[in-house]
């Protein structure tokens, strides 16, 4: 019997008992973030005010053909109409009347103005007997679905919703983020559409493709692509397809599990998190910091942290090529060099790498 089988057949368990499988991978959501295609679609909008010119517009810069129900109509409204239909922004059509059932039948989404709870509910009812979901400006009560702050670095989207709780906060989470997000990373993201196809036919799915797309990714918050990168990235993938990515063990403190529960993390431990297939994690690890993970990562509870214990549950999945993380509190690299040997001389007995990302010590991480 080798080495590894010794480690995971110890106390009489089988391999894949070594780790219990752990909870959920996601907590409670107030409302589902979801990204609606409008493109070609027909859009109803109801209310010729300046809150209903900013859906119409919303609408019509996601490619959707706008019509808006309203006797009267504002100066942005008529504005947005007289703009020409072209660079991805859908058409506009205003409709001085008011709207009737009708108008409703086939639309993606119906949004409204309603200046009573009686409108309010017109609409609500007009949109469940179309079957299209109803949007009531300022009404969240009333409302299937709602418009969320937006960071636009399209093809990259990003939506922040407070369920209508505190908008200003979206506001302020808004600004932190755009401060975050360089300029050149839509330009980043349109290079990636291009080059997807290439990614996919030379590249296998899973571990090579996922090398390529990590090293991309660490590009996108620098200066804009430059003039020939296109023939670099075909040549990455080319050296990615003849080398063949190595199974990796990944060691990871989470640092101080306190205050906000994911602030102990660095970004290059936060970077390895979210590149393991597989996470065995202490059991007290908070569902904060294992939502950083990528939501297909596996997710297993340890029940000892015994570094014989460690090495059999690593051992139970890098031997299939995946990338395993050991997700522990603290500074496990610094603070446990009795595990770090361990995993060392298994990595090394089986070719696999070992990565220990910094992370923040924790002085009551170990008894």
């Amino acid at each position: 019997m080798s080495a590894t089988d010794k480690r995971a057949t110890k106390g009489g368990g089988t391999r894949k008992s070594a780790a219990r499988q752990s909870s959920g991978r996601i907590e409670a959501l107030a409302v589902l973030p979801v990204f609606m295609k409008l493109r070609g679609r027909r859009v109803v909008v109801t209310g010729g005010d300046a809150p209903s010119a900013w859906k119409a517009e919303l609408a019509s810069a996601a490619g959707a053909r706008v019509t808006v129900f309203a006797e009267t109509m504002s100066e942005e409204m008529e504005a947005l109409a007289a703009r020409p239909a072209r660079d991805g922004f859908g058409s506009v059509e205003l409709m001085r009347r008011p709207w009737s059932l009708a108008d409703v039948s086939n639309a993606a989404l119906l949004i409204g103005d309603a200046a009573t709870d009686g409108e309010a509910w017109a609409l609500k009812c007009a949109g469940q007997a179309a079957g299209v979901p109803v949007n009531v400006i300022d009404k969240p009560q009333w409302c299937e679905f709602q418009f969320s702050t937006i960071v636009n670095r399209s093809p990259v989207v990003i939506a922040i919703s407070t369920d209508g709780a505190a908008p200003i906060v979206g506001q302020a989470v808004r600004q932190r983020v755009e401060a975050v997000l360089g300029p050149a990373l839509g330009a980043w993201a349109k290079l990636a559409q291009r080059i997807r196809p290439l990614v996919n036919k030379r590249l296998a799915m899973g571990p090579e493709r996922r090398a390529f797309w990590q090293s991309f990714a660490k590009r996108v918050f620098s200066a804009p692509p430059p003039v020939g990168v296109e023939t670099d990235l075909a040549d990455a993938i080319e050296a990615i397809r003849s080398e063949k990515p190595a199974a990796k063990i990944l060691l990871i403190g989470a640092g101080p599990l306190s205050g906000l529960q994911t602030d102990g993390l660095t970004l290059g431990a936060i970077a390895a998190l979210q590149s393991a297939d597989r996470i065995l994690h202490s059991a007290e690890m908070p569902a904060a910091v294992l939502e950083l993970a990528r939501r297909e990562a596996e997710r297993d509870a340890l029940s000892s942290a015994d570094p014989e214990y460690l090495v059999a549950a690593v051992a139970q999945w890098a031997d299939e090529g995946e990338a395993v993380a050991v997700l522990l509190p603290g500074d496990p690299g610094g603070q446990w060099p009795e595990l770090v040997e361990a995993l060392s001389d298994y990595a090394d007995e089986n070719g696999l790498l070992l990565e220990t990302p910094p992370a923040i010590a924790d002085t009551e991480a170990r008894g």
